[in-house]
């Protein structure tokens, strides 16, 4: 069963979907002078276990230290690790990580270097596109059903925060969830991680929001 679930995740991190971790919540935080990014893993506790996150294991799954997300920060002049915390309960393992961006250069390469690809953002036109997976392409019924069993229960979930009414373009699916909180407006979108693990092709989250 343990080189079973590693090749599990091996096989995800070579597709290149967001984190290759289980359940992931990511924000991004546009409303102010200063953007903010973060990301919160949840990893069963069976899972974090077998050691595939660990620095040291050969068959290390995905970079979770706080070295990691320091190293990660480091590549960029105007990006800084704002909080690192991991907890430990008998069920998960949480790791959240947050970084401050100074630009949005910076925000697009940081995306690309956690997660699948450069995200694309428009202050003038209002409209950001966010990469979250990059497709596994055609496998095989056991293949798929191993994926499927693995990622059961868990979820991705996409928060945007921007300056003005925001909302998904076109309409995601699944719909995503519309906070208007004045000054600043939110836009959640939330998909099962088995299925945005076994996507044949490339995903993101659009949205545009009010210019003024």
């Amino acid at each position: 069963m343990k080189r079973t679930v590693i090749r599990v995740l091996l096989t995800v991190l070579m597709v290149g979907a967001l984190s290759s971790c289980l359940s992931t919540e990511a924000s991004i935080d546009f409303s102010g002078d200063r953007t903010q990014l973060s990301l919160v893993y949840t990893i069963p506790r069976s899972v974090w276990d077998l050691g595939v996150f660990d620095e040291g294991s050969p068959e290390r799954a995905i970079p979770v230290s706080e070295r990691d997300a320091r190293e990660t920060a480091g590549l960029y002049d105007d990006v800084e690790l704002v909080r690192y915390a991991l907890r430990r309960n008998d069920d998960a393992v949480t790791i959240e990580t947050i970084y401050r961006v100074g630009s949005d250069d910076s925000l697009a390469a940081l995306w690309g270097t956690i997660g699948s690809g450069h995200l694309v953002i428009d202050r003038e036109r209002g409209t950001i596109t966010v990469p979250i997976g990059a497709g596994i392409g055609s496998v095989d019924g056991d293949q798929r059903q191993l994926i499927a069993d693995t990622f059961r229960d868990q979820t991705f979930s996409l928060e945007l925060r921007a300056p003005a009414s925001i909302q998904g373009e076109p309409p995601q699916r699944p719909s995503g969830t519309v906070i208007d909180g004045g000054s600043t407006s939110v836009f959640h979108w939330e998909v099962p991680m088995a299925d945005l693990m076994l996507a044949e092709e490339p995903s993101e989250v659009r949205a545009r929001w009010e210019v003024r």
